[in-house]
């Protein structure tokens, strides 16, 4: 990925303004200013694209569509094949990054919540400043 070298130099990439946002922008050096530059397209390309959420979480996103499924079957009273298929529906999967933490990625869960809810929820756990990235996975049946 092209963004590599400055993640792996310490940076946080985000959007910002439809530009590339630098955290800390202070300590890029001229030839990293120049690289940005050099490859802006690419790279705001690239921070557009959803990250997948790391294979670890998979079993907690899995865990919390069963538990979501059952809830939508008995207090619902939905029927179980239509509670499973609407119980992704009803799960949010965001993964995210924090500026203090560069180069890492963070999954979260939540009932059922759009973008910018579910930023609000990641930040309201870390502070709006620590919050970089957030992408939202909208779940299907089957993943």
């Amino acid at each position: 990925m092209l963004s590599d070298p400055i993640r792996k130099a310490g940076f946080t990439l985000t959007i910002v303004d439809g530009g590339i946002g630098v955290t800390p922008a202070s300590k890029l050096t001229q030839d990293q200013r120049q690289y940005l530059k050099r490859n802006r397209v690419a790279i705001l390309a690239e921070l557009r694209q959803p990250k997948e959420p790391l294979p670890e979480d998979m079993e907690a996103i899995t865990e919390a569509l069963a538990e979501k499924a059952a809830a939508l079957e008995y207090c619902g009273n939905m029927p179980r094949e239509e509670a499973t298929k609407q119980a992704p529906k009803a799960v949010g999967v965001f993964s995210y990054t924090l500026t203090d933490h560069p180069g890492k990625t963070f999954t979260v869960i939540a009932s059922s919540c759009t973008q910018v809810e579910g930023r609000k929820i990641i930040e309201d756990q870390y502070g709006e400043s620590r919050v970089g990235e957030v992408h939202h996975f909208p779940w299907r049946s089957g993943q």
